[in-house]
C-alpha cells in the first residue's frame, strides 16, 4: 500500500474494503501530525530517539529531562514544519543527515522549525 511522502499516511486502494476505517485513520493521523503534542523525556541510553520515532505523528515536541550536555537530534528525511519547546537546560541542535544546515534551540520558549527533508533545518522564529 502506498503512503503520503512526508507524513506516511496510508493511501486507500481502489479495491480496499473498509474504506471508512482507512479514511478515519488517515484523518486522525493528519490531525495528530498538525495539532498533537508529545513530551519527549531524555533517556541517556537512547538520547532523544523517541522524538525521531514520533516525528511524523506530532506537531509539538516538548523536550524534558537533564541530558547533562548539548545534544544533537538527527531527524528523518521528511519535509515538515514542527514546534520544539526545549525544557532541558541544554542546547539542542536539529539536523537531517551530516553536512547540513542545522537549527539550535537554547531556551524553553516555543520555536517553529522547518525541515526540508533533505539537508536543512531552519528556525522560523
Amino acid at each position: 500500500m502506498t503512503a503520503t511522502p512526508n507524513l506516511n499516511i496510508s493511501h486507500m486502494g481502489a479495491t480496499d474494503t473498509g474504506k471508512y476505517t482507512e479514511a478515519n485513520t488517515a484523518v486522525s493521523d493528519f490531525d495528530g501530525a498538525y495539532h498533537g503534542n508529545v513530551l519527549v523525556p531524555y533517556d541517556p541510553s537512547v538520547a532523544f530517539a523517541a522524538m525521531v520515532a514520533e516525528f511524523l505523528s506530532y506537531m509539538v515536541f516538548i523536550l524534558t529531562g537533564a541530558p547533562g550536555s548539548a545534544q544533537t537530534i538527527s531527524l528523518p528525511a521528511n519535509a515538515r514544519p514542527f514546534v520544539v519547546i526545549n525544557q532541558t537546560g541544554q542546547n539542542i541542535t536539529f539536523e537531517v543527515g551530516s553536512n547540513t544546515t542545522t537549527a539550535t534551540i537554547t531556551d524553553a520558549n516555543p520555536h517553529w522549525l522547518y525541515s526540508d527533508g533533505s539537508a536543512n533545518v531552519y528556525q522560523c522564529s
